[in-house]
């Protein structure tokens, strides 16, 4: 039986299951782009470079990209080198990278490479870009690092990047990284989370989360265990107040059930965002009678509320509501109105206490 060429409609549904929370979903659309082959590839540039799509259907279309052209790949993630999305620019960064040390086509390589030094180089950049630029150049032979460094060394405003981007102090983290594997012992990974998690690069921590999350089940899957790593690695994160894996803490929260760990909490307390609001308000419902962990809950609603500076007629708090009636004592927590600023009081005005 001949195989039927895929129609513009089948490749453009393919595309927009990318963006699926169900990693069954995702994983087959990319499956079906790669049987696309060539014709896949002009959508998948534009879906990279179309900034109104989130965050992780552009990594997905880069990293699948990648797989069926690293040229292409390579292309599209210069245009990305310099997006305000730290996360898209972070995976960016990542398949240049991967151009120059493990790629086999050597105009690919050089270009990569070019754009990688002229990313260490930038004073504009931003540093954690810069600094992994370094970092991945560092892994090149010297006499092609050794030059970046010299220059580095030589301008006032960049030369701490020569000495402060040195191999990265995680050597454990890295390492599995650099293999795209993790250890079976969750033990070992949670030792090193614990040892080397602080001085971790936040680039290196992101890219384990990605591990984390993608990491294969099994029969004996320990799923708590693998979920307080998961967690513990979002707390360190949003530790320094990086929002770089916000996309997972999202994810994590929607799938936390009736547990989650310390970490996870407390990550979400410290960053999350509004776009959290829905499963926060999920979670809190299912937690029913655990007094603990409703109250850890309200905790991160009462956090995102003041953070994102909402109110009850702000449109997430009202969708709550609407779709959520129970919830109206968590909603209670956002004020009705924005306090209004008190007025200076003028010399010899008795109005104003």
């Amino acid at each position: 039986m001949p195989v039927r060429a895929a129609r513009s409609s089948d490749i453009q549904r393919s595309l927009d299951n990318l963006s699926s929370s169900d990693t069954v979903t995702r994983e087959s659309a990319v499956a079906r782009l790669l049987l696309v082959g060539a014709r896949a590839i002009p959508p998948l540039r534009t879906l990279v470079a179309a900034d109104t799509v989130g965050t992780q259907t552009r990594i997905a279309g880069l990293q699948t990209l990648g797989l069926l052209d690293p040229g292409e790949a390579v292309v599209a993630a210069i245009s990305c080198l310099a997006s305000p999305d730290d996360v898209l620019a972070a995976e960016a960064v990542e398949v240049l990278g991967k151009a120059i040390l493990g790629g086999d086509r050597e105009d690919v390589s050089d270009r990569a490479l070019e754009h990688l030094t002229g990313l260490a180089l930038s004073s504009g950049a931003p540093l954690d870009r810069r600094t992994r630029a370094v970092q991945l150049l560092r892994q090149l032979p010297e006499h092609v690092y050794q030059p970046v460094l010299d220059a580095l060394e030589q301008t006032p405003s960049l030369s701490g990047l020569a000495t402060s981007s040195a191999p990265s102090p995680s050597p454990l983290i890295s390492l599995w990284i650099a293999q795209g594997r993790l250890p079976l012992d969750e033990a070992a990974v949670m030792d090193a989370v614990d040892a080397e998690g602080a001085v971790a690069s936040a680039t290196d921590l992101h890219r384990l989360i990605e591990m984390l999350r993608s990491r294969p089940d099994s029969a004996t899957t320990d799923h708590a265990a693998w979920d307080h790593i998961r967690g513990e690695v979002h707390r360190v994160l949003a530790a320094r107040g990086s929002t770089l894996a916000l996309y997972d803490l999202r994810e994590a929260l929607d799938h936390a059930g009736t547990q989650a760990s310390p970490g996870l909490l407390a990550a979400a307390q410290a960053i999350a965002d509004v776009s959290c609001l829905d499963a926060v308000v999920v979670r809190w419902l299912a937690a029913d009678a655990d007094v603990w962990l409703r109250d850890q809950y309200e905790r991160v609603f009462r956090a995102i509320v003041e953070r994102e500076r909402l109110r009850r007629s702000s449109p997430a708090v009202a969708r709550v509501l609407k779709r959520w009636p129970a919830a109206g004592v968590l909603v209670a927590i956002a004020p009705r109105s924005r306090p209004t600023a008190k007025r200076a009081a003028a010399p010899g005005d008795p109005t104003i206490r």
